[in-house]
């Protein structure tokens, strides 16, 4: 029958081992046919989305677990295992005698093993223990524990140990050495009346001894005597026995004294090895931090993990279970390197074949100054040898510490620790006051190095023009990396200078040169990954179009054939393939970077469908800093899982695709001209709202603006933090005048305009004549809208200063809007200026041809200033820093009878106040806003003057970031960070009356096919008068058919035949336009060519 639209069922989730990982009741599924999809779907919103950028920060792979004391404090404040022991009931010379007990016990049980298998022995008779083993029918995998039953014996004096030999001392008649007890049962008996503390090691011991003679001859599974023949266990052994409880509580307050410093929001990050039926984990979990810990519980099976996780759960997503063999690479199992504060390891290590392999593999998983908590053995006993030694792991052991016996004594701990590399060891549990005493068990805490050396690895960097692939080189190299630098030329860029560092020219575009590079690479490190840095060279925000094709041929092309280079190689790099590039995404609005490289971007995201294997990853670098290239390198070596990575103002910024309705926040502007937007009521700083105006009437020399363009000013960010208590957002602005007043003279109708007022972040704008100019045409709006208060601020500061041409002028703030107009004005001027500006920003004013650029983020730059004038200062201060020990700071710099004017609103010096202070010192501050009420003549004059200088070319607007009036509350925010250069603009609805103009002319490229011409369409039905229909080849009949409907709307209609990929035909096409038509109010970009192809089988030309 035909299939069901809805299934229910109950989903369980397997490992590949056939462990149970989870699952889900209720699981419901739909199916997902056509109908049912746009069912779902309510509107056009459901089906758009757009990327955002969330900050993530790379969370550094390598930290220092520095915070941890040195094993020997944790050692001192820890008392002996006896002293635990006897706080469990059990006295120190008990648990000495049920050991010297055990021991005699052990010899009885070997001699009696001996005999049970049928060898009688005849004094000065010598055996081969092969031999006699094979006679007595002990099986192959046994040889071991058989040959420990004669060293027991030959420890009694009954059998002596002659080279390879054993030679009998005592025949099967004679009697035996007091130390040897003829019959194991009786004696067992009484140590079980004598020692009930040791009941667990005695009916453990008991069990497993009497069944030896069968287990030797394979008659007799030994896992299943130990593990499944009832009480005891080696669990009960290893958790319930009172010397387990007692280790265990030695172990858990060495854990306590070691993380007891742990710094406040630090996670502590703990590893258990071995971790089997979880003694260690009982009592180490208690001592950790609630919810500020990630601890991992491995084990070399599986098997118990469903065990310990229905006993410890995952701890609030604390805990993590996962297999690992410490005998392994760890790094070779998907663990990272040096990632752990602390390794717990309980009975584990002596259980591995090489020790030293062991240890290493640990320092391989241990941060810097990390260290391990290790509970083990410290001394061979008999009855563990019978017992545990019929398992053959208890015998792996091949390392040169250990030639006789898998457990090691205090010593041999020490000496071992130390050649693997750890710096410093304790072992706890001893008594230093009974140095002749060596209890069976203790804890070792062993402190990893300060400095670990990082895991090799081999890098190619496809080096760029400049420097930064030698920088990078030297960051690898100084951490463990092979590096083979690429480049075009060998002249290019400057060399790297550390070893471990090779450079090599070749045809970039060769992809059988790539090939036959990565195929030579030597094979002594793993094949790390490839960075891309080719797109660092674009020619940058004032690239031409002939500047922007040739920097993405030569980004594009080269990582094509490298990405095709790998690919032939069969090379597949561990950590990805990295395309570099600066100022590529646009996440802030930034206006400065190499544009090029966006279609890396493009191509990277190409790569990831057809060649995920390459893990390709894009980083865009910020345009406006130069960050070290270390930051670059902790991405390289440590990846996490994102791929589209920004950096901006030392953050870390990652790309996630999310619906529209989840995107920035973006206000409903109202389609009719009377609001305004003010500050959220609730005080929500980022969320202005819109506040609808009373109907007003025009008077005087009132002029309204229909606002196309608004600066965004401090006054704006600290009225809407509500330390400005009136007044609507927006004091400047671009537009078209609307309407004029009954006086106004020189502002017609009209006009396009620049201009000063109050609540220009609306749809229009009243202000007075006197603040408004002409616009000069060829500037784009927000360009202008850059221009008002920052120029006429800076003018009308240098007018009440007096600024000459052979002024020394500090500036600061210098990077922005004001301080930029005030750096060109100056410039103008023929002053010598001094800026100041945060770190971040004083590469761009060096750019400008300031020399003197200061730090505004602390008061050094007086004396600095100082220096730099060799005593004489500055003539002029345009102050606007105001914290504590700024203003201090500048006037210890200005001349004597110097001028200074404040800019700041909030802690600045009163005119009485600086008299008393430095009455030599002319003092203004400046209200532009009390200035625009009062004297609009004066500031008017000044706003005209600086617009006319702006027409000429004299000055220019600034640099600016812009956005949506829609996104003012993001705007706001951006402000706020203060990350910005030069002014933020934000600009009008583009449709504000939801129509487009009778009056301008809408182009479409690929104008002349289907989506060319259903685009064409929408325009009209949106009001456009003139649309222009680009395409290479003369329209088709259907084209002409759908022309002829436009025109009989009408619609003008224009077709321009030029191919978007000729400059000069775009450039003549344009001209005509110009010349012939209305003005240019639209592009609809609608043009492509599909010559698809496998990754493969493409190539540059295609």
């Amino acid at each position: 029958g035909a299939p069901a639209e809805v299934l229910s069922g109950e989903l369980r989730i397997y490992d590949l081992d056939g462990v149970l990982l989870g699952g889900l009741d209720g699981y419901t599924i739909k199916r997902a046919t056509r109908a049912a999809l746009f069912a779902a779907i309510e509107g056009v919103n459901d089906l758009l989305y757009e990327v955002v950028w969330r900050e993530r920060s790379l969370v550094p792979a390598i930290i220092a677990a520095d915070f941890l004391p040195e094993p020997a404090a944790a050692a001192g404040s820890l008392m002996p295992l006896a002293d635990y022991l006897e706080e469990e009931g059990v006295a120190r010379a008990d648990r000495s005698a049920l050991l010297s007990d055990l021991d005699r016990w052990s010899r009885a049980r070997a001699i009696w093993t001996l005999e049970k298998l049928g060898w009688r022995r005849s004094v000065g008779e010598a055996v081969e223990p092969e031999e006699l083993r094979r006679q007595l029918g002990v099986i192959e995998e046994h040889k071991r524990v058989f040959r420990r039953i004669l060293e027991m014996l030959a420890r009694s004096d009954v059998l002596q140990e002659d080279g390879g030999r054993f030679v009998v001392q005592a025949g099967h008649d004679d009697p035996l050495p007091e130390d040897v007890r003829p019959d194991p049962e009786s004696f067992a008996d009484q140590l079980a009346e004598l020692h009930p503390h040791g009941a667990t090691e005695i009916g453990l011991f008991r069990r497993c001894g009497a069944a030896l003679p069968d287990v030797l001859r394979g008659q007799m599974d030994p896992l299943t005597l130990l593990f499944s023949s009832g009480y005891p266990t080696p669990g009960d052994l290893y958790l319930d026995a009172p010397i387990a409880r007692a280790a265990n509580r030695l172990l858990r307050d060495a854990v306590r004294a070691l993380v007891a410093r742990l710094p406040a929001g630090r996670r502590l990050r703990v590893i258990e090895v071995g971790a089997g039926t979880g003694s260690a984990t009982a009592s180490v979990l208690p001592e950790l931090p609630e919810g500020q810990f990630d601890y991992v519980y491995t084990d070399i099976s599986a098997g118990f993990f469903a065990e310990a996780e229905s006993r410890f759960g995952d701890g609030g997503g604390c805990i993590e279970y996962r297999p690992l063999n410490i005998e392994n690479d760890p790094v070779a199992q998907g663990f990272d390197a040096h990632a752990y504060d602390l390794i717990i390891a309980s009975n584990v290590l002596h259980a591995t074949r090489y020790l030293d392999k062991t240890l290493g593999h640990c320092l391989t998983l241990l941060a810097p100054s990390g260290q391990m908590v290790a509970l083990e053995n410290l001394r061979g006993q008999g009855w563990m040898d019978l017992t545990f030694g019929q398992l053959d792991g208890w015998w792996r052991f091949a390392d040169d510490y250990r030639p006789h016996h898998a457990l090691a004594s205090p010593d041999v701990w020490r000496r071992a620790l130390g050649d693997a590399g750890f710096d410093a060891a304790e072992i706890l549990g001893l008594d230093a006051s009974r140095p002749d005493e060596m209890p069976d068990r203790g804890v070792i805490v062993a402190k990893g190095p300060e400095k670990v050396s990082e895991a090799p690895g081999t890098w190619v960097l496809v080096a760029d023009r400049g420097d930064m692939a030698a920088e990078l080189a030297d960051g690898l190299a100084a951490r463990n990396q092979a590096v083979v630098v690429v480049s075009e030329d060998s002249e290019n860029g400057e060399k790297p200078k550390t070893t471990g560092v090779v450079t090599a020219s070749i045809d970039f575009r060769r992809r059988e040169s790539w090939q036959a590079l990565l195929e030579d690479l030597p094979d002594d490190a793993p094949f790390s990954g490839v960075v891309h840095l080719p797109a660092l060279d674009g020619h940058g925000a004032e690239a031409s179009t002939h500047d922007i094709a040739q920097d993405v041929q030569h980004a594009g092309a080269s990582a094509l054939a490298v990405v095709q280079g790998i690919i032939d190689s069969d090379r597949i790099p561990a950590k990805g393939v990295w395309f570099i590039t600066r100022g590529a995404q646009a996440l802030e609005r930034e206006t400065q970077g190499a544009l090029a490289g966006a279609a890396l971007w493009g191509f990277g995201k190409a790569v990831a469908r057809e060649a995920a294997h390459l893990t390709p990853r894009m980083i865009d670098l910020d345009p406006t800093v130069v960050a070290p290239a270390t930051d670059l390198v902790d991405e390289l070596m440590y990846p996490d899982p994102e791929s589209h990575v920004a950096a901006r103002r030392g953050s870390r910024q990652v790309a996630r695709l999310v619906r529209m309705e989840d995107g920035p926040e973006r206000l409903d502007l109202p389609k009719e001209a009377a609001w305004v937007l003010t500050p959220d009521p609730t005080g929500v700083f980022e969320k202005p709202c819109v506040t609808e105006l009373p109907a007003r009437s025009l008077e005087g020399q009132d002029v309204r603006v229909a606002v196309e363009a608004a600066g965004l000013n401090f006054w704006d960010v600290f009225r809407s933090l509500g330390f400005i208590e009136e007044g609507n957002l927006g004091r400047e602005m671009c537009g078209r005048v609307v309407a004029v007043g009954p006086e106004v003279a020189n502002v017609s109708v009209g006009d396009h305009v620049v201009g000063l007022g109050f609540g220009a972040f609306a749809g229009e704008m009243v202000t007075h004549e006197e603040l408004v100019a002409p616009a000069p045409p060829d500037i784009p709006v927000s360009g202008l809208a850059t221009v008002p208060s920052a120029f006429v601020s800076a003018a009308l500061s240098y007018e009440l200063s007096g600024l000459e041409a052979d002024d020394r002028v500090l500036i600061h703030a210098g990077a922005g809007g004001v301080g930029l107009a005030a750096i060109q004005l100056a410039q103008a001027a023929g002053a010598e200026v001094f800026a100041t500006a945060s770190a971040p920003k004083q590469a761009y004013l060096k750019s400008l041809g300031v020399k003197h650029v200061f730090d505004s983020r602390q008061t050094d730059f007086g004396k600095e200033i100082l220096d730099a004038t060799n005593g004489a200062g500055v003539t002029v201060v345009l102050n606007s820093l105001t914290s504590e020990g700024f203003i201090d700071a500048s006037l210890s710099c200005l001349a004597q009878g110097g001028r200074f004017v404040e800019l700041a609103r909030r802690d600045i010096l009163s005119v009485e106040e600086m008299a008393a202070l430095r009455p030599d010192v002319a003092y203004d501050i400046l209200e532009l806003d009390v200035l625009k009420k009062t004297d609009p003549e004066w500031v008017g004059r000044v706003l005209r003057d600086v617009v006319a200088r702006v027409a000429t070319g004299e000055l220019k607007p600034l640099i600016h970031s812009r956005w949506p009036l829609a996104e003012a509350g993001a705007a706001l925010r951006f402000m706020r960070s203060a990350r910005h250069l030069g002014k933020i603009v934000v600009t009008a609805q583009p449709l504000a009356s939801g129509r487009l103009r009778e009056d301008r002319t809408y182009l479409v490229t690929g104008g002349l096919g289907g989506i060319g011409l259903a685009v064409a369409e929408w325009l009209a039905d949106l009001g456009a008068g003139t649309i222009v229909l680009n395409g290479r080849r003369s329209p088709g009949e259907d084209a002409q058919e759908a022309i002829r409907a436009l025109e009989d709307r009408g619609v003008t209609v224009r077709v321009e035949l030029a191919d978007v990929s000729d400059d000069a035909a775009v450039d003549e096409m344009l001209a005509r336009m110009d010349e012939e038509l209305p003005p240019l109010a639209g592009v609809i970009h609608s043009v492509g060519v599909l010559s698809d192809g496998a990754l493969t089988n493409q190539n540059w030309d295609r």
